[in-house]
């Protein structure tokens, strides 16, 4: 698992779970295009993911490296993953080419506000922790990854339910305070990274990167896991709102499960 805080795990897993499967059923764009739309994001988190390492660690601030990228990556992630939930309440969801522009932007903005949180939240660790601590430290992540996994895959089943009771925008603003309120904490009452990081080169870092071939076939592989997942979540989540009941008009099933 990647080390994240409960926050913004629950915000990706209702993402991932979920992203795909509302604008294919509940709004009813084309499958097709709401699958450009996860592309799309997939798309801005690959280029982010390469940059963002970089810009952290050439950024100097009073705040430090990575503070920065925190006290404006949080907002900014709750606010993409809020506003990618409820087209509705700013256009006609049926016109679908102006769902699909708008489920593309903000699934974009989402996905890089992600990576420009994560990438140096991740990279703060061993600038503030000494090895015999990072164990413990991986452990709770873990531990609150699971539990923010957890709310996201309920929340997915659930999102037909609280779209037509109107409580979508509701549960995703809490979702959103949530992730901000989480991240404070470390922002607030962590102290200034004082180890001494290497400011790397991006263009031969780059290009060593790509001379390691088991790494790039494994990437290869990573991206190709990545849309069956996609695929098969989307699948899954249709099957048990549809046949099983779950997230539909059947509470009492879900109550049981």
């Amino acid at each position: 698992m990647r080390d994240r805080a409960p926050g913004s795990t629950t915000l990706l897993s209702a993402f991932s779970f979920a992203g795909f499967y509302v604008y294919w059923d509940v709004y009813k764009l084309d499958p097709q295009l709401s699958g450009v739309v996860s592309a799309i994001g997939k798309l801005a988190i690959l280029i982010n993911s390469v940059i963002m390492g970089y810009l952290s660690d050439a950024t100097r601030s009073r705040f430090g490296k990575r503070k920065p990228y925190i006290i404006t990556g949080s907002p900014l992630l709750a606010i993409s993953a809020v506003m990618y939930f409820v087209p509705f309440l700013f256009i006609s969801i049926e016109d679908k080419s102006e769902l699909f522009y708008w489920g593309a932007f903000w699934n974009a903005a989402f996905n890089f506000f992600y990576g420009y949180l994560l990438t140096p939240y991740q990279a703060w660790m061993p600038e503030i922790t000494e090895p015999e601590e990072r164990i413990t430290i991986t452990t709770l992540q873990n531990v609150s990854n699971i539990f923010g996994n957890v709310v996201g895959v309920v929340f997915s089943f659930l999102v037909p339910m609280l779209y037509r009771g109107g409580l979508l925008l509701p549960v995703m603003a809490a979702f959103a305070v949530m992730e901000v309120l989480l991240y404070m904490p470390s922002v607030l009452l962590i102290p200034v990274e004082s180890k001494a990081v290497l400011t790397p080169k991006i263009t031969r870092d780059i290009l060593d990167l790509l001379k390691y071939r088991e790494f790039m076939l494994w990437e290869g592989v990573r991206m190709l896991m990545s849309a069956a997942e996609t695929m098969i979540t989307a699948l899954v989540v249709k099957y048990v709102s549809s046949v099983v009941g779950l997230g539909g008009t059947s509470p009492p099933l879900f109550s049981g499960l």
